[in-house]
């Protein structure tokens, strides 16, 4: 599933609550298909955005699973750095035994 962010939400701040429309727009087909993330058009992605959009997908699956499922294409400048603060949150929040 090709997921254009820009085309969904625009360009605009990608805060959590735009995070959440796309979520929404993923649903459940990351369980049946890869995903693949397009972020042409976007010039900044913020980490509530991430978390909010694809959080519930890394939390439930283990790094291969994530590089496999779950593709990025055109992404924002200083995107990895954000991507690896949401991955290390997600993963903390699921190891943690509350």
């Amino acid at each position: 599933m090709l997921v254009r962010i820009n085309e969904i939400i625009g360009a605009k701040g990608l805060s959590r609550e735009l995070g959440a429309k796309i979520k929404l727009h993923i649903g459940n087909t990351w369980k049946r298909e890869p995903i693949t993330l397009d972020f042409a058009g976007v010039d900044v992605v913020s980490p509530s955005f991430l978390d909010e959009a694809v959080g519930h997908i890394i939390q439930k699956l283990d790094d291969m699973e994530v590089r496999s499922n779950l593709r990025i294409i055109d992404p924002p400048m200083d995107f990895d750095r954000v991507w690896k603060n949401v991955l290390g949150a997600r993963r903390a929040r699921a190891s943690s035994p509350n």
